[in-house]
C-alpha cells in the first residue's frame, strides 16, 4: 500500500517474479528462505534457482531487502547462513526497523558492505485500524469484564522455555482482578518429553486464561485483542532481532511488556511501557504490577504518540530516496 501511495504499480508473490510476466523497477524482499520454500536446510538446487533469478534481473531491476531475522527462526545451528550472505551480496539496500538489527546484521555479516545498510523505520499496522471498535465494545466482543486488569499474550511461543516464563509470570502477578487472553500459538514439541512438559505448562496458562483463541486470528479479533488488553506481554530469554508484537501493539496504543534488551531496549526505553531481565518470570511478574498500576488512557496516549512516525510510508520513502 505504501508503494502505492507513492505512485507505484505494485505486483505481490512468488509467481510474479519468477514466471517474468513483467519487467521490475524494484523488487523488494523480506524473508530470503521464503524463496527456496521454507525448507531448512536450503537445498543447493534451490538456492541456485534464486540466485540465478536475482542475477538475471540486475542491474536493471533496484534489489531491496527488509531484514527480520539474523537466521530463520527454524534454522538449528547457521544451516542458512550461506543463503543470507549470497543474498545480501546481491541487495542494493539491506532495510531495517532499528539501529539494533543494523548492527547486529553487519556484525554477522561482516563482508557485506556497510554502505548498503539502512534504518528505515519502524513499521506499524495501521491497515487493521479499519476493525477497531474501542476497549468496550472490543471487552464485550470476548466476554471480558470491563473492570479487570486484561493481560494479553499473543502470536507464537517458540519454546518451552518462553511458555514456562510466560506461566510463571503471570501466575506470580498477584492482581486482582486479572483477566488473561490467551491468543498465542504454542511451541512446537520435538520429544514425548516436550510434549508433556507442554501438557503440564498449558494446563498452568489455561487456568489463568478467561479468553482463548487458538491458531492464527482474524484480523478483526486480533484487533479486539489489542483494545480489549490493558497489557500484552512478550516472554523472552534472550535477545531478539524483531518481534511483529511490538509494532503490532503500539499501532493501538496497549501496554507492553517486554525484556530488556535488544529492538525493545531501543523503541520503548524511557516510554511508560515496562521492562525485565529476560527470562526472569519473577522480573517480568514485577513489570506486569508496575504497568497495571499505571493510568492506561495515558499509557494509550503515549504509546500513540510514541509510534505516531511509525509505518511503511516513512520506511518507503526512505527506501526509494536510497535507490533513486
Amino acid at each position: 500500500h505504501a508503494y502505492q501511495a507513492a505512485g507505484h504499480t505494485v505486483s505481490a508473490g512468488l509467481p510474479e517474479l519468477y514466471l517474468r510476466l513483467r519487467d521490475f523497477d524494484l523488487v523488494h524482499f523480506h524473508w530470503p528462505e521464503e524463496l527456496t520454500g521454507w525448507a531448512m536446510p536450503p537445498s543447493p538446487r534451490a538456492m541456485r534457482r534464486v540466485l540465478a533469478r536475482i542475477d538475471a534481473l540486475k542491474p536493471a531491476t533496484k534489489m531491496v531487502c527488509t531484514v527480520h531475522n539474523l537466521l530463520p527462526h527454524a534454522d538449528r545451528g547457521g544451516e542458512s547462513e550461506a543463503l543470507y550472505t549470497a543474498f545480501y551480496e546481491r541487495m542494493d539496500v539491506i532495510g531495517h526497523f532499528h539501529e539494533t538489527s543494523r548492527a547486529a546484521v553487519a556484525a554477522r555479516y561482516a563482508d557485506v558492505p556497510a554502505s548498503k545498510h539502512l534504518v528505515h523505520g519502524m513499521q506499524d499496522f495501521a491497515d487493521l485500524r479499519v476493525h477497531a471498535t474501542g476497549k468496550t465494545a472490543a471487552r464485550a466482543r470476548l466476554g471480558v469484564p470491563d473492570d479487570a486488569t486484561v493481560i494479553a499474550a499473543v502470536g507464537q511461543v517458540r519454546s518451552m522455555g518462553e511458555l514456562a516464563l510466560l506461566a510463571g509470570a503471570v501466575g506470580k502477578s498477584n492482581l486482582a482482578p486479572v483477566h488473561m487472553i490467551r491468543a498465542f500459538r504454542q511451541p512446537h514439541a520435538r520429544s514425548m518429553a516436550d510434549r508433556a512438559r507442554r501438557k503440564y505448562l498449558m494446563r498452568t496458562v489455561e487456568q489463568l486464561a478467561g479468553v482463548t483463541l487458538e491458531g492464527f486470528l482474524e484480523d478483526a479479533d486480533m484487533v479486539a485483542v489489542c483494545e480489549a488488553a490493558d497489557i500484552i506481554i512478550i516472554p523472552r530469554l534472550e535477545n531478539q532481532l524483531n518481534s511483529g508484537v511490538l509494532p503490532l501493539a503500539m499501532t493501538f496504543g496497549t501496554g507492553i511488556v517486554a525484556p530488556d534488551c535488544g529492538v525493545f531496549r531501543e523503541m520503548l526505553a524511557g516510554s511508560m511501557n515496562e521492562l525485565y531481565a529476560p527470562g526472569n518470570a519473577g522480573a517480568m511478574a514485577a513489570a506486569i504490577a508496575r504497568l497495571a498500576g499505571k493510568n492506561q488512557s495515558d499509557v494509550r496516549a503515549s504509546n500513540l504518540s510514541l509510534s505516531a512516525d511509525w509505518g511503511w510510508s516513512r520506511g518507503v520513502a526512505c527506501i526509494l530516496g536510497a535507490v533513486s
